[in-house]
């Protein structure tokens, strides 16, 4: 992302070239198989699960590819009969912070569906909830899990269900379901405190964030992070090294990364965040 003649004697008029507008980000996703699903049966199945929605396929003939079009929304889909890349499921899988039983089943699938947001939306919510809600569509088709290269992280199956068979795009004005679309790795230091650093909030125009604490307090930081970030979504907030806000109970201050900012940074910018008060 961007930021924002001589002397003695006259230059030549100068046409100043505009910059480009910044390409949209369109999101996407990828949905973990042991086999390919039937893309018409996916069709099918999402009328089913969300009625009342107008979806159509366009199938590519003789291979497991096609665009699905519903609304303003239209996915573009390729199927694939392998599994990952081992790189991607080291960046996913293993960093999710679902139980290692979970992670273990995930790594034997064995073919995998590239989802694309190629619609006309250009919220990055509404582009991930149209995504989700056709992975739930498979979710009766063998789907074992999505997998999220942005946030660094995957949804299995039974979750996607509970949480995006009835999620509309008018609950997103009120909440999103951050545990998901994000995550939050872990870098331990020589000391034995540990840097925890979020991935994934770019793609709401958030800096990502890093925090130091200690072993076991994970969840309490991500649960700070994740109000930071809703804070920074609803009310447009511009945060920047130097700069406080008050979140609940706490009140943050921000500074440039100070060491590890290789390891720390994802995607975007990155702030420390440091609690100066609070419970």
């Amino acid at each position: 992302m961007s930021f924002f003649k001589r002397l003695f004697q006259k230059s030549a008029p100068v046409a100043v070239q505009e910059p480009e507008p910044a390409t949209p980000v369109k999101e996407s996703i990828i949905l973990l198989f042991e086999a390919l699903p039937d893309l018409i049966r996916g069709m099918v199945q999402m009328r089913q699960f969300f009625r009342g929605l107008e979806v159509q396929l366009d199938r590519m003939d003789g291979v497991e590819q096609g665009t699905y079009h519903f609304g303003e929304h239209q996915i573009r889909v390729q199927g694939l009969p392998a599994a990952l890349p081992r790189e991607v499921q080291q960046r996913t899988i293993h960093f999710s912070n679902w139980p290692q039983s979970v992670k273990d089943g995930l790594y034997h699938h064995r073919a995998h569906l590239i989802c694309t947001y190629e619609g006309h939306s250009e919220d990055p919510r509404a582009q991930l909830l149209a995504l989700y809600q056709l992975a739930t569509a498979f979710s009766s088709l063998g789907l074992l899990a999505v997998v999220d290269e942005a946030a660094h992280n995957v949804t299995p199956v039974h979750v996607l269900q509970e949480v995006f068979t009835g999620l509309q795009v008018s609950d997103l004005q009120q909440d999103f379901p951050v545990l998901l679309w994000t995550n939050l790795l872990k870098f331990h230091r020589p000391d034995g405190s540990i840097w925890y650093a979020t991935r994934g909030f770019e793609r709401f125009d958030a800096p990502n964030f890093a925090m130091l604490g200690q072993p076991g307090e994970g969840n309490r930081i991500f649960d700070l992070l994740g109000a930071l970030l809703r804070y920074v979504v609803y009310h447009k907030a511009a945060l920047a090294a130097g700069h406080t806000a008050e979140l609940g109970a706490h009140l943050l201050h921000f500074a440039e990364p100070y060491e590890y900012r290789d390891h720390l940074t994802g995607k975007g910018e990155l702030l420390v965040a440091e609690v100066l008060s609070g419970p």
